[in-house]
């Protein structure tokens, strides 16, 4: 299990839910960045914060099987997209 805490690039299907991803990968700046395609939506849930916080957080995670196995864990926050952390 690697974390990542990055932001990601998320493509949605029809029923709201991501079909592929992209986030940025060690290396070169240079080298393009493909979007992995999501296989399985594992799991799907929603963290509100805690009642005594002052901000309410409002996201909805995602753990999703990409193609080639991996799998994902992210949540969208308003219209910001983070992946944070992925098995491999």
């Amino acid at each position: 299990m690697r974390l990542l805490n990055t932001p990601a690039a998320v493509t949605l299907s029809t029923d709201g839910t991501p079909k592929a991803i992209t986030w940025p990968q060690p290396g070169p700046r240079t080298t393009p960045q493909r979007p992995r395609r999501v296989t399985t939506v594992i799991d799907e849930w929603r963290y509100d914060g805690r009642w005594w916080e002052e901000r309410p957080l409002g996201r909805d995670y995602y753990l999703v099987e990409l193609e080639g196995g991996i799998q994902a864990e992210l949540f969208r926050e308003h219209d910001d997209w983070c992946i944070t952390r992925i098995a491999d």
